[in-house]
C-alpha cells in the first residue's frame, strides 16, 4: 500500500503544511475579514433597529397615554353635555308641566263658571217650569186663578229651604 511507504511522509507532509499554510492564509486574509465585516453590519443593523424599535415603542407608549387622557377628557365632556341635557330637559318638562297645569286650571276656572251660569240657566228654567205646573195644576185643581206671587214665594221658601 503506498500510502503507508514511509519514504513519501516527508513530500506528504510537506505538501500538507504548504497547502494548509495557504489555506489558513486565505481564509485569515479574506473569509474572516469578509465573515467580520458582515457579523459588525448584522451588529450594526440589529443596533438600529433596536433602537427604532424601542423609540417606536415610546412613541406609542406616548400615543397611548395621549388617546387615554383624551378619551378621558372627552368621556367628561360627554358626561357634562349629558348632565345639562338631563337637566334643561327636566327644566322644559317642569315648564310644560307648569303650562299645562296653568292652561288646565284657567279652562277648569272657565268651565266652573260657564257650569254654574247653565245651572242658574237650568234652574230659573225649572222655576219657571215648577211655576207653570203649579199655576197649571192649582188651576185644574181649584178651578180659579192662581195667585202668581203666592206661588213664586213658596217655589222660593222651597229652593232655599227658608
Amino acid at each position: 500500500m503506498p500510502q503507508l511507504d514511509v519514504s513519501t511522509y516527508i513530500s506528504q507532509i510537506f505538501w500538507l503544511i504548504v497547502s494548509f499554510g495557504i489555506l489558513c492564509i486565505f481564509i485569515s486574509m479574506y473569509i474572516t475579514p469578509r465573515i467580520g465585516m458582515n457579523l459588525n453590519k448584522r451588529t450594526h443593523v440589529l443596533e438600529e433597529k433596536l433602537s427604532q424599535a424601542k423609540k417606536l415603542l415610546e412613541e406609542g407608549e406616548r400615543l397611548h397615554q395621549d388617546n387615554l387622557a383624551k378619551l378621558s377628557h372627552a368621556r367628561h365632556e360627554a358626561s357634562q353635555y349629558l348632565h345639562q341635557a338631563v337637566h334643561d330637559i327636566n327644566q322644559h318638562r317642569t315648564e310644560k308641566l307648569r303650562e299645562f297645569d296653568h292652561k288646565t286650571q284657567s279652562e277648569l276656572i272657565a268651565l266652573s263658571s260657564k257650569l254654574e251660569q247653565q245651572k242658574e240657566e237650568i234652574l230659573k228654567s225649572a222655576t219657571n217650569l215648577v211655576s207653570h205646573v203649579v199655576e197649571t195644576i192649582f188651576n185644574k185643581v181649584v178651578g180659579a186663578e192662581a195667585p202668581v206671587t203666592e206661588i213664586q214665594k213658596a217655589i222660593k221658601v222651597v229652593n232655599t229651604g227658608k
